[in-house]
């Protein structure tokens, strides 16, 4: 008799295994399987596997967890595995995930929006360089340089005279990456 899903053993091994294996199907099934929705480091874990495996079958299961999973460290593993499995569809839980409670997932989300150069977000970002905490501010300039949207430099420049010297470097690189004489 075959294992179902919910018989199948799931833990790091298996997970590993599967990734080993590229199994993203197998992976995405894992993390609905009752031991792994009950530990915060299995979900972990088969995302960062879904990230190297790649591909965008891992897409819908992945922005679950960014917008849903309880655990602000799997949601920070969900917003980096999106930027990087590169697929647009990904985009519309992101820009979600820019009003997560963490500042973490928050700043994962931001540099996944910059990774997949989405204009429509460039609004959003711009707000975020407003925001108090200096990460965000940073990695807002940076995802902006990113994009590589023109509407951005007006909001960089004044960044170049932020407290945080870590926000005006990434203003300065943000606004050479928009064009010369900008920054």
């Amino acid at each position: 008799m075959g294992l179902t899903p919910f018989s199948k053993p799931y833990g790091y091994a298996h997970l590993k295994r599967m990734e080993k294996e590229g199994d993203v199907a197998g992976l995405a099934e894992a993390l609905g399987a009752p031991r792994v929705e009950r530990s915060g480091n299995l979900r972990a874990a088969a995302v960062t596997s879904l990230r190297r495996i790649g591909g965008s079958q891992a897409v819908p299961a992945v922005c679950q967890l960014l917008l849903q999973d309880s655990s602000s460290a799997v949601r920070c593993g969900a917003a980096k595995a999106l930027g990087e499995l590169g697929d647009n569809a990904a985009l519309p839980a992101l820009r979600t995930a820019l009003g997560d409670e963490s500042d973490k997932v928050q700043m994962w989300a931001i540099g996944s929006l910059g990774r997949l150069r989405d204009r429509d977000s460039v609004e959003r970002l711009v707000a975020k360089l407003d925001d108090s905490d200096w990460g965000i501010r940073s990695f807002a300039a940076s995802a902006l340089g990113e994009i590589g949207d023109q509407r951005a430099t007006v909001a960089l420049i004044p960044r170049l005279q932020d407290s945080s010297s870590a926000v005006r470097l990434a203003a300065d690189r943000a606004l050479k990456r928009l064009g010369p004489g900008v920054g």
